[in-house]
Parts: structure tokens; C-alpha cells; sequence
């Protein structure tokens, strides 16, 4: 066998295999074979792809006990048929959430989440400010709202979206402040500092976080500003010594950091301590996002495919700069058109949407019965391997440079 039974993963199933492992239950539907006789479709994930399986047995009962983002034990057997891999699904039992290990599932930093806890609060004791200093271990105290800032995505697709994505985005955002403040000696560097740690921390109750990533009731109806303002206020009820012009530019720092109306700021930025925060916050969320994107789709050229949302093709320079090699690690990474890269300087042809996908289609339904198909979609691979999600830094001993992810903006 490819792995241990109890903890075989995604990338490591071969046709023989027997399984018996935990896996996210996703696109489960019901069908029905050429005989009439139910079955159900789905796919089975982990944090190193997904791959197709089957339900023969018990199928309308399976179809009322899971549901899409549950996490289930899965016995099975893995089977080759028309050339893919798929599983045999023979057992299946609920997994209780808080026994729940989400790094098997879900990509997550490569930075310790102590470490960067540890790194906020060397910055937070060299503060000056009395005041400043105090609120924000009154921030770190909090060991429930600390919890869900080890743990949180930083966005829900797009730039830091992982677990512990938002701690790493904060301590990103925290140290460019400080070298903003060494390099602009005329701001203010708590002020900044402070604003810096605080500016997503609303992220922590907007997203439920597990395999689905999707917002909570109040992120939808608030967003992570307004909550950060709330949680910031919470604390402040606590400090009535609290200088009020100093809560103020705090408050303002939060809900300006977007910079633009249109990129979801009630306010624009109208001191220097909120427009260095926006561009610091922007800067290291295009970093992560579009340093992954290049890396996972850039070919053989060097070129990615023109990208819809920031309206150019990108290109991973391939030799003398070692400024891309840690992009070149693994080269590119599964089929990718090759764009035409003389309409770079001129209009572009009619660009493929660059942040999506086809939608998934279901894999044949097994050597057991042949199904009637779901839908008329084209047949698409079992076994769809996850992008690897490799640190390309240096090992030091806090936390390294922001890691690459999936193309950002600030909202999400």
C-alpha cells in the first residue's frame, strides 16, 4: 500500500488500496443507475487534493446522514476504472468537529502560530505609549479572541487564505509598519503599530473557518471592520483613562485601511499613519496572492494566462533573477494554455477568466454499475491534486517572509 491505512492521503491512493481514513465530504449528489437503482456521488478531500468515490449500498440513507463540508471516517476500497482511480465507499461514520485535526484538511502557514504570537508581543512590549502598550496586551490576554487570530484565514480565496493566514498577514502588516515608522520617523509608531495589529482583527468572528471558510452571519451583515471597531470598543469600555484622541485615530486606522470607497472603506484615509497602513496592508495581500499565482501558472514561457481582475498577464523571469527563483522551485505546475504574449503591449484577445475554473464534473460511476450520468459535462479526472503549498523562505527563527497564495484584494 501507498501509506499507513488509518492515515492514507489523497495523493497517496492507488487502485488496491483499502481506506480507512478521515476525509471532507464534497459535491455529494444523488443518482440513479441504468437499473434503477440509487447511488451516491461525491468527492473525498483532504489538504493534497480530492478524488472521486462511490455510495452502492445504503445510498439514500448515506444522502440523509452527511452533507457537503462534513468530515467523516471513510472505509473503502480504492478501484480502477476506464483508467481512474476512484474509491469504493463501504462505511462511513460521522467525525465529532472538536476532534477535528483541520491541518489534515486545510492548507495552513508554514509559520509556528506561537512564534508569530510570541513575535506580536516582543513588538507590543517595546511600545512607548502607556496607554497604546496597554491596550494591546489587553488584545493578546484575550485567549479566545487569540484562539480564532492563530487560526483564521486572512481571506476567504484570495490573499492569505489558509489556516493561520491571518496571523501571518498581521505580524506581515506589524513589521512593515515598524520599518515605515524607522523610515519615516515622523509618524507616529505605536499609533501605526497599533493599527497594524488591530486592522483585521474583526477576521477572527467573520469567517466560521473549517473546510467550508465561509462567513458568519455577522460578517456578512458587518464586515471585519465595523467588527474590529466593536471588539476594539469592548476593550476600550475597560480603559476609561484611555486618551479619547487616541482611540479615535485607532478607530479611524480600522476602518480606513481599505483606502477606498469602492475597496470597502467608509472612509479614506486622512491621517499618514492610515495611508502607510493601507498601502502596507495592500502591498503584502498582492505579495502573497500574485507571488502564487505566478508560481501556479505561469508555463514553460514564463507567462501566466491574462488575469481578468488586475487586467495584464504576469511573468516569472526564468534564470538570472534571484528575486523569482523561489518561484521556480517546481516549475509550472499542470497544463496551462500558452497566451499570446504579443498582446501584452496591445489590447489583449478576449481574456479566460483567471481566478476560476470549469466547474467540476462527475467521474465515471465505477466497474460496480454503470450510472446515468449526472449531467451532460464532460468527464473530468478522478484524482484532482491540490496545489502544494510550499515554503519558500528561509528557516529563521520567527516567522519568515509572507508566504505565496492565491491572488488578493483587500476585502477578501
Amino acid at each position: 500500500m501507498a501509506e499507513d491505512i488509518g492515515t492514507i492521503m489523497v495523493e497517496g491512493i492507488r487502485a488496491g488500496d483499502e481506506i480507512q481514513s478521515e476525509f471532507i465530504l464534497a459535491d455529494i449528489r444523488l443518482g440513479q443507475t441504468k437499473n434503477g437503482h440509487a447511488f451516491v456521488g461525491l468527492k473525498l478531500k483532504d489538504r493534497t487534493g480530492s478524488i472521486e468515490a462511490r455510495v452502492w449500498d445504503r445510498a439514500e440513507a448515506f444522502g440523509r446522514a452527511f452533507k457537503n463540508g462534513d468530515v467523516a471516517w471513510i472505509r473503502g476500497q480504492a478501484e480502477s476504472y476506464q483508467n481512474l482511480v476512484q474509491v469504493k465507499v463501504t462505511e462511513a461514520r460521522t467525525v465529532l468537529v472538536e476532534t477535528i485535526d483541520w491541518t489534515r484538511f486545510l492548507p495552513c502557514s508554514p509559520c509556528d502560530p506561537e512564534d508569530m504570537a510570541a513575535e506580536l508581543a516582543r513588538m507590543i512590549e517595546a511600545m512607548s505609549d502607556p496607554h497604546l502598550k496597554g491596550l494591546m496586551r489587553d488584545l493578546l490576554a484575550d485567549e479566545t479572541l487569540m484562539a480564532s487570530l492563530k487560526k483564521a484565514p486572512a481571506a476567504k480565496r484570495f490573499h492569505h487564505a489558509y489556516l493561520g493566514g491571518l496571523m501571518e498577514h498581521t505580524v506581515s502588516v506589524a513589521r512593515a509598519a515598524l520599518a515605515a515608522a524607522d523610515l519615516y520617523p515622523f509618524l507616529n509608531r505605536d499609533l501605526l503599530l497599533a493599527g497594524a495589529i488591530w486592522h483585521d482583527v474583526g477576521k477572527t468572528r467573520e469567517f466560521y473557518g473549517g473546510p467550508l471558510n465561509d462567513y458568519t452571519d455577522e460578517g456578512r451583515l458587518l464586515g471585519h471592520l465595523v467588527i474590529g471597531v466593536a471588539i476594539l470598543d469592548e476593550k476600550l469600555a475597560r480603559r476609561p483613562d484611555f486618551p479619547p484622541e487616541a482611540a479615535l485615530l485607532l478607530r479611524h486606522l480600522i476602518v480606513s485601511h481599505h483606502g477606498e470607497y469602492e475597496l470597502g472603506s467608509p472612509k479614506k484615509p486622512k491621517i499618514l499613519e492610515a495611508l502607510a497602513l493601507h498601502q502596507m496592508d495592500d502591498l503584502d495581500a498582492k505579495m502573497n496572492g500574485l507571488g502564487d499565482y505566478i508560481r501556479r501558472h505561469a508555463d514553460e514561457s514564463g507567462w501566466t494566462d491574462y488575469n481578468r481582475l488586475m487586467e495584464r498577464y504576469f511573468y516569472r523571469p526564468t534564470g538570472w533573477s534571484s528575486a523569482s527563483g523561489p518561484l521556480d522551485e517546481d516549475g509550472p505546475e499542470g497544463p496551462v494554455g500558452i497566451p499570446d504574449t504579443s498582446a501584452v503591449s496591445a489590447e489583449p484577445e478576449p481574456p479566460r477568466e483567471a481566478l476560476s475554473s470549469a466547474p467540476e464534473s462527475a467521474a465515471p460511476a465505477g466497474p460496480e454499475q454503470q450510472a446515468e450520468p449526472f449531467s451532460d459535462s464532460k468527464v473530468s479526472p478522478s484524482i484532482t491534486p491540490a496545489q502544494p503549498r510550499r515554503s519558500t523562505r528561509s528557516e529563521t527563527a520567527d516567522c519568515p517572509e509572507p508566504r505565496r497564495n492565491q491572488l488578493s484584494l483587500l476585502g477578501d
